[in-house]
Order: structure tokens, then C-alpha cells, then sequence
């Protein structure tokens, strides 16, 4: 069997020479291919300068890398081997002299001695992600992240702790061993390996990472991984291993996780479902693999500033994850911010949070969509002229505004959590339990192995139920593209006893909407009370009472069906069903013209009071 080899410049020569002539006396067949590589042999580098080249020879063994188990120079006096590959760009020969490797060759031993190549903890360094090929990059107390390889130097660094090649360079002397990255032969052959094609042709196939945590999560069968390390199953490289504390003898999740949330339960989650939909946020993160398809947007709204949207958010990141979610702003440029979740998309970030919605922008569009319904992105890097790259998107969004105005087909494919302060001057408040809830080394730090045992447990009894049988004792709300989501998240939610799962969705969705005619209607129609009957010209506010509302909504044609059941004798039931309406648009502001004595302005409703009756307080701001 023939291998490649090298001969020398005289010897190929000679080959080429005596070929010739056997030709001229007919003696064999013409072999291109054999004529080629031995005129690039006379025709390459001279003396002294690296070059394989390549000629058939028989005999020769194929390539090895060799396993330097020496320790080098300056390593720690502790440290028992040296665990770097040193990968030889020649081989021996049948006479045992150490030829150089054919570029195929050479190739293919460094893709099989980097494929070999572990970390500290037993992982590979090098994977193919979804724009190429990447390593995982950790710092401390920050999110780890995804670099990509975009070049040989890039490569060249990355497997610098864990290769030394070496190359076979021809002297005077004789042949001479040269380890040295920076060789051109080196950097052209890391040139090749640095594309994705190269390694398909070497018949060699780099791990597949989508995603990269230092967090425990649980994968797509049900098993909690928080062993440091590369899980093939879930492609994914968790970074670290985190204490987990499972909740004590007389303790519950939900006291644990009740405990930890104590301000917002008492002051600022407006329904109890405020609360099961940020612990179904959380429980999304953890279990993101087991879940086949896209989740839902978690909008974090509220009516005014300073209820504790940015803190809550800040909170549930560092109780996962340990750091704070990645934030991005959404600008006005769409492309711009197309790119922006495109970056944060490719550096495999967890939890992103989508911050600085004006109230008076509509919030949607094509990015806004494509995350909250698709798990694979086609998109160009902000800041790059390369072609369009496939995105994993597996990161749980999130989006915090005061007002939340969307788009009808956002206002269906998001959670609302909502805060309403039940205190005057939320921005000003005061005498918080967990003032430190959102800090890099507050309570939620320190307790992070109670929240991450209460999260867990919840998970792992859910799941060991489910193989004994276990069925939810009520209908699980499964939202059109969500249905995984609310299979793996609704469920456990529900067996772990949180209250509200499915509840305000439909009429948050339609509050949110400003399209929406019912909501429209009923501003209308509290509008035409008239601000100089019954407002306050200092406060610029008014009061509108039960029996004031409930016309108005009985009249509304989306609430027709709810309403017409109820006798028009049945007035202090039409006034609280009215009101149930209308607290879900807590926080909407509605713009209105002057038209037929009605000053021109905005109106927000603001709260609702039991005084002497249900009454709402409305905010009237009048255009000068």
C-alpha cells in the first residue's frame, strides 16, 4: 500500500528522469498525478525552509501524536505531567529516518490530537457552534460565554495550553525538530483547520455546543447536571458546580421561595398569578433543554416608576445563574437592535432582558417576534460584514417597561408579571425586608442554595410524580406554540401548589394591546365623565365609582358574552365583575383628541380602592 513520503530535490530528479525515459521506450503508463508531485518537490523550497511535499513511496507507517508526559520548564512544582499533546508533523519511515507528513496528513493529526485535547475538567477546548468554531471563555462574576475561532492566530491561542506541534526542519545538518506554533507550516495548517470544512475532511467532527451555563440545569431527559463539564446530551459546557440546599424537614418550596420574595409578594406582585409566572420564569431557565420548542416572552410591567421591575428581574437572574441577566436596549434603529439580540444570542447568554421601552412605543416587530416564536436564527452580527449565521435561540426573554403598549401578535406570545405598588410614591418607598434582594452580594447571594433547592425540588418531585402517574387535578392552560412549555413549566407549577396558572393571560394580552376596541371603548367612555366634573385640578386626578363603570362595560361588545348573563337587577354583581375587568388595564394610558367638550390629553388608570365601594382612580393629563 502506498503512502505518502518525501524524497529530495536530487532524488526526485532522478525519479522524474528515469520516468522519462522508460516513457521514450515505452516502458509503463503516463502518471500525471505522480509527475506533478514530483515536480513541485524540484520545483519548492529550497534548503533550510519547511515545505512537505508530497510523492508516493511504499511502506511508510501512518502518522502518530505523541503524548509528552515530561514536565516543562517553569511548571507547577505540584503538578505531576504535563498535560499538553505534542503533535509531530513527520512520521518514521521504513528505515526508520523521520520524514515529513503530507499536508493532509499533518492536517489530519493536529484535528485528531486538538478532538483529544481536555480542559482541567475533562472537556474539550474546541467545539462547533453555530458560526463555526468556539471555546468557552470564563471570568469571574460574569456570565461565561462563547468566543469564536475566527482565525489561526485565534486557534492558534486557544490550543497554546494544551498542543505543542512540531515541525521537521531540513539543515545542513540534518533534519532538525522545531515546536513552534508561530511556523508558517503550522500556521498554514491551523489556517485550514480554523473552517468547519476542514474537519469534515478529515473525517473528524468537533463536539457540538449550543449553549454554555454556570448554573445546575436539568437536560432533555430529566437528569440535573451540576458536575463541571460537557454534556453531549444537552451540548452544553457547565462551567462550575453550585451548592444546592433542598429545603429542611418542615420546610416547603413555596415557604422557602415566599421567604425570599417577601417584599414583592406583601407590596408589589398585583395577583397571586404575579408571582407563579416569576417563579414559571425561573423554572424555564432550569429546565430549557427539557422544553422542545420556544417559550413565551415574561414582561415585567408596571404603572409607574420605582415598583421594582429592574430589581425583581436583577433577583431572579442572580438566584439562577448567579449573575444579573444580559440587558440589552431596545433602540429605535430595527436593525440595530436585530443585532444587538443576535450578539447576545451567539454568546450563549441564559436570560436577556430587554430594557428601556418608551411608553409611547408600540412594542414589537420582526426581532421581537422571531425570538418569542422560533429556536433558530438567521442573522448577521452587529458590527460584521460576514454572511448570514444560524442562531440557537434557547435564552428565556424577558422585558421591562412602565405601560407596556404591543402589538397584537406580541400581546398573545408573552407573560405578564405585573407590580402595582400599594403604597403612594412607589419610587419613594421605604422599609424594604430584602433591600439588598438585587445586589451582587445581597441576600439573594447569599441564600442562593436555598432558592436554587426550593427550584430544583419542585422539578424533581414534579417529575418523580409524573412516572408514578401523577395528572393535574385542574386544565392546564396551554398557550398555541407553548404547549411544551406549559407541559414541562404549567405542570410543575401546579403540582408544587402556586396558585393562578393561566389566569389574566387573554386580558392582559388584550389590555396590552392598544388596538384592542373593548379597552378603547371603556376609556371612552370614562373619558366622557369629564375631568372638570369630577377631577381634581391639583392632583389631575378623578374617581370613577362601580356604578359609574358598569354601563360602560356592559355596552363593551368584546365583554358581551360575560356580561349579558348577569340580570341588570344584579347591580352590585355587574359593579364587581366591572371592576375585575378593568384591573387588569391597570397602567394602560389611553390618548385622547378634544372632542365635543372633552379636554385633550392622556388617561392612565392608576389603582382601585374599596371605598365605600370599589372606586378607580384614574390619571387625566391634559395637553396645553
Amino acid at each position: 500500500m502506498n503512502r505518502r513520503a518525501t524524497l529530495s530535490r536530487d532524488e526526485a530528479r532522478r525519479v522524474l528522469a528515469a520516468h522519462a525515459r522508460d516513457l521514450s521506450m515505452g516502458i509503463g503508463v503516463a502518471d500525471p498525478v505522480r509527475e506533478a508531485e514530483l515536480r513541485q518537490i524540484i520545483d519548492g523550497p529550497a534548503a533550510g525552509d519547511i515545505g512537505p511535499q508530497q510523492v508516493a513511496v511504499r511502506g511508510a507507517r501512518a502518522p502518530e501524536v505523541r503524548v509528552q508526559a515530561d514536565r516543562e520548564p517553569g511548571a507547577d512544582i505540584e503538578e505531576v505531567a504535563d498535560t499538553r499533546r505534542r503533535v509531530p508533523l513527520w512520521r518514521e519511515g521504513e528505515g526508520g529516518e523521520l520524514v515529513p507528513l503530507d499536508p493532509h496528513a499533518a492536517r489530519a493529526a493536529i484535528a485528531g490530537a486538538i478532538l483529544a485535547a481536555r480542559g482541567a475538567d475533562g472537556a474539550p477546548i474546541l467545539y462547533a457552534v453555530s458560526r463555526g468554531i468556539g471555546m468557552v471563555v470564563t471570568r469571574t462574576g460574569r456570565q461565561p460565554s462563547i468566543h469564536v475561532v475566527s482565525d489561526a492566530t485565534d486557534l492558534r491561542i486557544a490550543i497554546d495550553e494544551h498542543l505543542s506541534i512540531g515541525v521537521l526542519k531540513a539543515t545542513k545538518h540534518g533534519p532538525e525538530e522545531v515546536w513552534n506554533h508561530d511556523h508558517d507550516t503550522v500556521r498554514a495548517r491551523l489556517t485550514e483547520l480554523a473552517r468547519v470544512s476542514a474537519w469534515s475532511a478529515v473525517r473528524v467532527s468537533l463536539p457540538e455546543l449550543r449553549t454554555v451555563r454556570n448554573y445546575p440545569y436539568f437536560n432533555p431527559r430529566g437528569k440535573l447536571i451540576n458536575a463541571a463539564g460537557y454534556d453531549p446530551l444537552s451540548r452544553c459546557y457547565l462551567t462550575t458546580s453550585t451548592h444546592i440546599q433542598r429545603p429542611e424537614p418542615g420546610e416547603t418550596p413555596l415557604t422557602v421561595l415566599g421567604e425570599w420574595l417577601i417584599d414583592f409578594i406583601r407590596r408589589s406582585f398585583g395577583s397571586p398569578h404575579d408571582m407563579t409566572y416569576a417563579m414559571a420564569a425561573l423554572l424555564t431557565v432550569l429546565c430549557r433543554d427539557m422544553i422542545n420548542g420556544p417559550t413565551p416572552l415574561f414582561a415585567v410591567t408596571a404603572a409607574e416608576h420605582g415598583t421594582g421591575k429592574g430589581k425583581l428581574v436583577d433577583a431572579l437572574g442572580l438566584a439562577v445563574t448567579g449573575v444579573t441577566p444580559t440587558t440589552i436596549t431596545c433602540s429605535i434603529e430595527s436593525d440595530r437592535f436585530a443585532a444587538e439580540i443576535a450578539a447576545a444570542l451567539s454568546k450563549g447568554r441564559p436570560m436577556i432582558n430587554m430594557d428601556n421601552i418608551r411608553p409611547d412605543r408600540i412594542f414589537g416587530g420582526d426581532a421581537i417576534e422571531s425570538i418569542t416564536t422560533r429556536t433558530e436564527l438567521d442573522t448577521r452580527v452587529f458590527g460584521t460584514n460576514d454572511e448570514m449565521v444560524e442562531l440557537l435561540n434557547y435564552a428565556v426573554w424577558f422585558v421591562t417597561a412602565n405601560n407596556l403598549q404591543t402589538t397584537a401578535d406580541i400581546a398573545r406570545r408573552k407573560v405578564d408579571i405585573r407590580l402595582r405598588s400599594k403604597e403612594d410614591g412607589a419610587a419613594k418607598r421605604g422599609g424594604w425586608l430584602r433591600e439588598d434582594i438585587d445586589a451582587r452580594d445581597g441576600w439573594t447571594v447569599r441564600n442562593r442554595h436555598r432558592i436554587l433547592g426550593a427550584l430544583v425540588a419542585i422539578i424533581e418531585r414534579h417529575l418523580a410524580a409524573k412516572v408514578d402517574g401523577w395528572v393535574p387535578g385542574v386544565s392546564v392552560w396551554k398557550p398555541g406554540s407553548y404547549e411544551s412549555w406549559a407541559s414541562v413549566v404549567g405542570e410543575a407549577v401546579i403540582h408544587a401548589g402556586f396558585p393562578g396558572w393561566g389566569e389574566g393571560i387573554a386580558d392582559a394580552a388584550a389590555a396590552s394591546d392598544p388596538e384592542t376596541a373593548a379597552y378603547r371603548q371603556a376609556a371612552e367612555g370614562i373619558a366622557a365623565l369629564h375631568f372638570g366634573r369630577y377631577g381634581n385640578a391639583d392632583t389631575e386626578r378623578f374617581e370613577v365609582r362601580g356604578a359609574q363603570l358598569a354601563p360602560i362595560v356592559a355596552t363593551v361588545e368584546h365583554w358581551a358574552d360575560k356580561v349579558e348573563r348577569i340580570s341588570d337587577r344584579d347591580g352590585p354583581a355587574m359593579f364587581r365583575l366591572s371592576w375585575r375587568l378593568m384591573r387588569i388595564a391597570v397602567g394602560r394610558t389611553w390618548k385622547f383628541d378634544a372632542v365635543e367638550g372633552r379636554m385633550a390629553g392622556t388617561l392612565t388608570f392608576t389603582e382601585t380602592r374599596a371605598v365605600g365601594g370599589t372606586v378607580g382612580i384614574f390619571r387625566w393629563r391634559v395637553d396645553e
